[in-house]
């Protein structure tokens, strides 16, 4: 019991979302580098946790990610600039933005509103994108929609039809998250109806219609969504709270395959995007703190070996 709880607060500083499918920053890998020393930190082994927590996770799904070392993150990340940032058919793509900051109260409001009912097991982040273009920012690139995410609630049920290659977390669209104190201050939580078009719009115009050369097998493996499992959310929570000295809140951060991972079963092309998630430094410039998230990996894969877990899920190709 001691080793698993030791497990279930290190693995989440540094979350890669291999999801077997707030401030904006358009240049995420010069953020690489927080500079701090792994010497100087002190780990906090969250082993007196009280049982209900962990009662709360089982019926929210169980632990659900993949941990990763800072190399592999940052290649991750480049990877997915190089593909679909820096494509040569359309270059550039800096509508496109790879990071999304939320501070740590939003993640709070977050936890906290999944545990108000036990229907809940976990949130899904949809990609979406502003309806009009911005000609003055985006001056003569071929992307000049501004691309942001949104964050909904899901609720286990059975897939549609009984699908199997359908997803059974489905968003709640009457989710309450937004009136939340802080949530409701968040640019990516609103109400379901109000994010549909923004949705709707990067599905049609990023994922489906490609421009200039593109080809459709690369537009269609930029993930629609990914699904986080509770779990996850509310280890963040507690984590950022016993860290808050040091730590000010998380970046969701695009990320990209570079071949087939066997432990991701929804995972439907080499190069699909993903997300990081990556707690920040304080100090303003929201900067990942990679010792952490090192130091933490390394405890966990000591304990457990290599490999990680994996339940999340990739839109495509598990969808709703």
């Amino acid at each position: 019991m001691k080793k698993f709880l030791l497990y279930y607060a290190a693995f989440l500083f540094f979350i890669l979302l291999y999801s077997c499918n707030g401030d904006q920053a358009k240049n995420q890998e010069k953020s690489g580098d927080s500079g701090s020393n792994d010497s100087k930190l002190v780990l906090h082994p969250f082993d007196k946790d009280d049982t209900a927590f962990f009662k709360i996770c089982d019926s929210a799904g169980g632990l659900a990610n993949f941990l990763v070392l800072k190399q592999e993150a940052l290649k991750m990340m480049g990877d997915f600039d190089y593909i679909y940032k820096e494509d040569r058919a359309v270059y550039p793509v800096n509508a496109l933005l790879n990071n999304y900051w939320l501070n740590a109260r939003e993640i709070s409001d977050i936890a906290q509103y999944l545990k108000q009912a036990n229907k809940y097991d976990g949130v899904r982040i949809y990609m979406a994108c502003a309806l009009d273009p911005d000609e003055v920012t985006y001056k003569n690139q071929a992307y000049q929609n501004e691309c942001t995410v949104f964050i909904f609630p899901t609720i286990k049920r059975n897939p549609p039809l009984g699908n199997p290659l359908k997803t059974d977390h489905q968003t709640d669209q009457n989710s309450q998250l937004h009136t939340m104190p802080y949530a409701s201050k968040c640019r990516y939580i609103k109400e379901f109806n109000v994010a549909l078009p923004f949705i709707t719009k990067f599905d049609e115009l990023y994922r489906k219609n490609p421009m200039m050369g593109e080809k459709p097998q690369k537009k269609d493996a930029l993930s629609k969504s990914v699904w986080v499992d509770s779990c996850v959310i509310y280890a963040l929570d507690r984590i950022l709270t016993a860290y808050s000295a040091e730590l000010d809140g998380a970046n969701i951060i695009l990320g990209a395959y570079s071949k087939k991972n066997p432990k991701c079963p929804s995972q439907l092309y080499p190069t699909q995007s993903t997300i990081l998630l990556v707690p920040t430094n304080r100090g303003g410039a929201h900067q990942p703190n990679w010792d952490i998230i090192d130091l933490y990996t390394k405890r966990v894969q000591k304990i457990f070996g290599a490999g990680g877990f994996n339940h999340g899920e990739l839109c495509p190709q598990q969808c709703e």
